[in-house]
């Protein structure tokens, strides 16, 4: 007990160090790059290269205390919490879903992107279901001509910030389908949708398909409200795609960055806690949808049977 203590108490002061470094660097940082502005605009140049080189070494000790933090954290506490739920647990900290699955996927993004960035690339197995997650952003990264400095410029246009969850589901489905939320002015106007029937799913969803009869394989009444239920718990906007080769793909826009330290002050315990509930995120994601309840999946299959439904 004392040495797992012991092991618990360096643990944490590791974590408050690295955190509290980098954020002193940070800070001291920004305040460097303000004096060094200062002194372009006065004319002291020499001045102003010694402190943006400071800003520099600043900004590389920060990045370092980040990743070094990421990977104490990661180690120590995310990993340790995935295998505590999950099974063949694969976790990389700084790992992502490809920008090529998500291409592939059939999620249909309302908006432009060409790259993704990420991390907690997670492959693992829950109750037999092979999954992966990855929390992504979506850019549009784009090059502008800046003509007041006659010089080109790269912007990074977010477009896309949240979880993004694949599940294997064996074996082929009958259909693609996609979904995505209707929002705004899309809800009171017409478009380009299969109606299903559930007054309450055709307001909150637009849904394309390959095929508009063996969409409803897969769309059954029951699944219409599994997915209903899962919006409701996952925390942003939820976009779904059902791919024939038997890959799911959950996306959700919430705007936030899973197993993250955060704001505020650094505790072991109060960290497992907290990615306990965002691993329950993904979890009951799967359970909501009956992702595991094979006497329900072999309806999404094709098969003799489902062509006579």
């Amino acid at each position: 007990m004392d040495q797992q203590k012991i092991t618990e108490e360096e643990l944490n002061r590791e974590l408050k160090g690295n955190k509290t470094t980098a954020a002193v660097c940070r800070l001291i940082g920004k305040i460097v790059a303000v004096l060094a502005f200062i002194c372009v605009v006065t004319g002291q140049i020499l001045l102003a290269i010694l402190l943006i080189i400071l800003a520099c070494v600043l900004g590389s000790v920060k990045d370092k205390k980040d990743t070094v933090l990421k990977k104490q954290i990661g180690e120590n506490l995310v990993k340790e919490a995935l295998q505590e739920v999950l099974e063949d647990v694969i976790y990389e900290p700084f790992g992502k879903i490809g920008i090529t699955q998500i291409q592939g996927s059939g999620v249909m993004i309302p908006l432009d992107y060409n790259c993704a960035e990420g991390n907690d690339h997670i492959k693992a197995v829950y109750k037999d279901l092979n999954m992966e997650f990855s929390d992504i952003i979506l850019c549009q990264d784009e090059n502008i001509y800046n003509e007041e400095m006659q010089v080109w410029e790269n912007k990074k246009r977010e477009v896309f910030k949240g979880q993004w969850l694949i599940c294997d589901l064996g074996r082929e489905l009958s259909a693609q389908v996609s979904l995505f939320p209707r929002t705004g002015f899309q809800r009171l106007i017409r478009t380009d949708t299969i109606k299903t029937g559930n007054e309450v799913f055709d307001k909150h969803f637009t849904v394309r398909s390959d095929d508009g009869e063996k969409v409803f394989h897969i769309l059954t009444p029951h699944m219409i409200e599994y997915i209903l239920s899962a919006a409701e718990i996952s925390g942003g906007k939820l976009y779904m795609s059902f791919l024939k080769e038997g890959k799911l793909h959950i996306a959700v826009e919430s705007d936030c960055d899973f197993f993250e330290a955060g704001k505020g002050s650094i505790d072991a315990d109060r960290l497992r806690e907290k990615f306990t509930t965002q691993i329950r995120w993904f979890t009951d994601m799967i359970d909501e949808l009956r992702l595991t309840d094979t006497l329900y999946s072999c309806l999404l299959y094709t098969s003799d049977a489902a062509d006579e439904l």
